[in-house]
């Protein structure tokens, strides 16, 4: 079979034979002499020969169903490629005859042989083309690749799009002609184009309509899971530029697809395997596994086509699963599970309307745990714990998404167990009462992060925008708390000794405070309601609750020195240091300038000879004296009330009603004063009535007061008219420090802490009068602060508007 080159340069040489023989012929030189019927049979051999030729082909390149990654033999013998293509043959053979009936008039014999070993030559490289194409599967396979490299070097986006959507569509063909083991060539291919194919920015419009059929069809073949190795490399190597979908999109439609199966189609479908192959999976985020998981079950409980047994079946397989926690150390797998699960109980579960389904999942659901009970896995008892945390926390407090009887019946469902005589009678709250010590030490392990992860607890209605936080590590603690007095004497006097990380753990304070909020700091003994909750829970859970007076002042006092022992902490780690002036001055500011916006501030006024000013000593806690941020934001708030006062203090009152007489007081004003700056309107009030509004004196003052410009003049907080200028001023601080308290000043501030007789609260401490002196002086100081002023403030500068009587 000769390649195209050497076919074009053996047919061009014989043609100049023939025409070269025929010119000296016709010269009286006839190298070659034949009597005249030769010429005829030539003819005649050249035209049978290209007539049956063409139609042979024709025919046999027709005949073949045959195709290559969606490819026929009819199309890739017209590719383009190194040996010739057989569309351009065909045509040739058919015009030769033609040409040989003009050369037969004119007597060029020569010429009309050379044509016909022309066509000999041309239709005998054609065939052996052609036979190559149907006996040769791999060839075909490497003229379709030819063929894709040439369209992709040449960039035409049509084209390119073409080859890529022929690829995508052709795979159903593959599977059902050369079954599954072509698939991973197949999807090569499809990946290897796309990399080729980088300049065009539209291929994701292509690429996002044929995905989700692509992973239809291999799943539909191999499997879900199988299908998941083989579609999401493919997605996961061609970057996101060429998709806009993300994972989830192109598996939702057969995971939905599953709520309209019937039995039988169920039954024999791969999905019924979902759950075995998961683990391992590498190009699925646990996020997408989640959503698999879930997917699965929302469908198969929402399919109403297959009979009950078997959809109650499948949805017990799945909890099954999800509720098996086999890995002792923190497993990725078993968080996947543990969502999976907690998703499901909070949307078939927590809010399901239907009552009975509710009842029925959360049964399945205490079975599954009941039977891992030996598990070493401490993920199966904090499931059981968010599990039972979130059933308290519904039923409790989610008065705004559900109604009172929903959260009435929700709470109940804990010792629902299965009506049958076969099975064990299998409740939540059996599976609590045995796992109890377990499920109240993991109550106190949920830190921080796992109520930041599971938020998705916190429920919201559709179309609900805002509502009461229920799902909160302090609800949290306080249901451990509750849990914990309930069996104190599995755990000793300081429960949070049972949390494994408590030394890392930064707000230890949460913890030790919420427990010391439990008791009355009279008695020293925990409050009656803080019992009264204790008990109905006790009820709930069939615990019997104990908890001795004695025991209650031994803990409040454990808590209370622990407490003090973590404020002892806090002190020592706190700086006594004194930020330099014009720290705080650059701080301040940024508060007048950025943060507070104060009206008027202006640095270029010269304050240099102002006499200093000083704010009378207050007492702050040490740890915001020795910030320049934090000293210089509590100084604007100091300095927000000084220039109140300077603005009550220069500026004449003038009192105002809102009648006839308001209207013409300020008239009045306006017309002998020129006042340019306002920050109030007065004349848009509703108190001013009809009349009032119709005066003369009335449309007046509107035309004057909306000649003078409005301004926003925070931080002043009186109505005011006036001049343009006159608020500006410069504050500038010239002296900070901050001293320890005597004795007589600590004696007199620590009653502001007093809570009881004798007994002080000093952050979340209770201390006596000695401790918490003691505590004052070393973690409080008197802040001393000078300071200069200067204003164009004066009785000139405007006025202040006051009102008559209360509106």
């Amino acid at each position: 079979m000769m390649k195209r080159t050497n076919l074009i340069v053996s047919v061009i040489v014989i043609l100049l034979i023939g025409a070269l023989m025929d010119i000296l012929s016709y010269q009286g030189t006839s190298l070659i002499i034949v009597a005249e019927e030769y010429i005829y049979y030539v003819y005649a051999a050249l035209a049978t020969i290209a007539a049956i030729s063409a139609t042979i082909l024709t025919v046999v390149v027709n005949s073949f169903n045959e195709k290559y990654y969606g490819f026929s033999i009819k199309e890739i013998v017209n590719f383009r490629n190194e040996y010739l293509r057989v569309s351009r043959i065909i045509p040739i053979a058919l015009f030769s005859i033609v040409i040989s009936t003009v050369l037969l008039a004119m007597g060029l014999i020569n010429s009309i042989v050379v044509i016909l070993a022309t066509v000999v030559i041309l239709i005998s490289s054609a065939s052996q083309y052609t036979w190559k194409l149907i006996s040769d599967d791999q060839f075909c396979v490497d003229r379709v690749l030819a063929e894709i490299d040439i369209v992709v070097k040449r960039k035409n986006i049509n084209e390119i799009e073409r080859i890529i959507k022929r690829l995508f569509t052709s795979l159903d063909y593959s599977i059902e002609t050369y079954g599954t083991s072509n698939i991973d060539n197949h999807l090569d291919l499809i990946a290897n184009t796309i990399e080729k194919s980088k300049e065009s920015d539209d291929l994701f419009i292509l690429i996002d309509a044929e995905l989700k059929n692509l992973f239809k069809s291999v799943s539909t073949s191999i499997g879900f899971i199988p299908a998941i190795d083989k579609v999401l490399k493919l997605y996961n190597s061609m970057g996101s530029e060429y998709s806009h979908y993300d994972r989830r999109e192109i598996l939702h439609e057969p995971l939905q697809n599953i709520q309209y199966l019937n039995d039988k189609e169920l039954s024999s479908s791969t999905m019924v395997e979902i759950s075995n192959g998961l683990e391992n999976q590498d190009y699925l985020e646990d996020s997408d596994k989640i959503f698999i998981l879930y997917q699965y079950f929302k469908n198969v409980y929402f399919n109403e086509i297959i009979n009950k047994r078997v959809r109650n079946s499948l949805l017990e397989d799945l909890i099954t699963h999800v509720s098996n926690f086999r890995y002792s150390n923190e497993n990725n797998y078993d968080s996947v599970k543990q969502k999976s699960l907690l998703y499901i109980v909070r949307d078939f579960i927590l809010v399901n309307k239907e009552i009975e389904d509710s009842k029925d999942l959360l049964v399945r659901i205490s079975k599954a745990l009941y039977s891992e009970r030996h598990s070493k896995s401490d993920k199966l008892y904090e499931t059981t714990a968010i599990i039972y945390l979130s059933i308290y926390l519904y039923s409790e407090f989610e008065t705004e998404t559900l109604v009172e009887d929903h959260r009435k019946k929700l709470k109940s469902l804990i010792h629902a167990s299965e009506q049958s005589i076969h099975t064990s009678r299998i409740s939540f709250n059996a599976v609590l009462k045995t796992s109890f010590k377990q499920t109240v030490k993991a109550l106190w392990n949920l830190s921080d992060q796992v109520y930041k992860d599971l938020s998705f607890l916190e429920y919201f209605p559709p179309q609900s925008g805002a509502k009461s936080i229920v799902w909160d590590i302090r609800a949290g603690i306080n249901f451990a708390i509750f849990n914990y007095l309930l069996s104190y004497y599995e755990f000793g006097l300081l429960p949070y000794k049972m949390i494994s990380n408590w030394d890392e753990i930064e707000n230890k304070r949460v913890y030790i405070s919420s427990m010391l909020d439990f008791f009355d700091h009279d008695t020293q003994t925990i409050k009656e309601s803080r019992l009264g909750k204790m008990k109905e829970i006790s009820e709930w859970i069939g615990i019997r609750d104990s908890l001795p007076f004695d025991v209650q002042k031994e803990m409040f006092k454990k808590l209370n020195e622990e407490m003090q022992i973590l404020e002892d902490n806090t002190l020592g780690e706190v700086v006594d240091y004194v930020p330099k002036v014009s720290e705080i001055n650059v701080q301040l500011k940024q508060q007048f300038e950025n943060f507070r916006h104060f009206y008027g501030y202006r640095e270029s006024i010269n304050i240099k000879d102002v006499k200093e000013m000083h704010f009378r000593p207050f007492i702050e806690d040490l740890q915001y004296c020795n910030n320049g941020l934090n000293i210089s934001s509590r100084l604007a708030r100091n300095f927000e009330s000084f220039i109140n006062e300077q603005i009550k203090k220069e500026l004449p009152m003038v009192q105002l009603s809102f009648d006839l007489d308001g209207v013409k007081v300020l008239l009045n004003q306006l017309r002998e004063r020129r006042f340019n700056k306002r920050n109030y309107t007065y004349v848009d009030d509703w108190g001013l009535d009809k009349e009032v509004r119709e005066s003369e004196e009335y449309k007046e003052l509107v035309t004057k007061i909306k000649g003078i410009s409005f301004e926003k003049t925070s931080p002043i907080n009186s109505h005011i008219f006036y001049k343009d200028g006159c608020l500006d001023y410069n504050i500038e601080i010239t002296e900070y420090n901050h001293e320890f308290l005597t004795d007589d000043e600590c004696s007199v501030y620590v009653e502001n802490y007093k809570v009881g007789e004798g007994l002080y609260k000093i952050k979340d401490a209770y201390l006596n009068k000695s401790k918490a002196m003691e505590v004052i002086k070393k973690g409080y100081r008197k802040e001393l602060v000078s300071f200069k002023y200067k204003s164009n403030l004066d009785s000139d500068c405007g006025i202040r508007i006051g009102f008559k009587y209360n509106r």
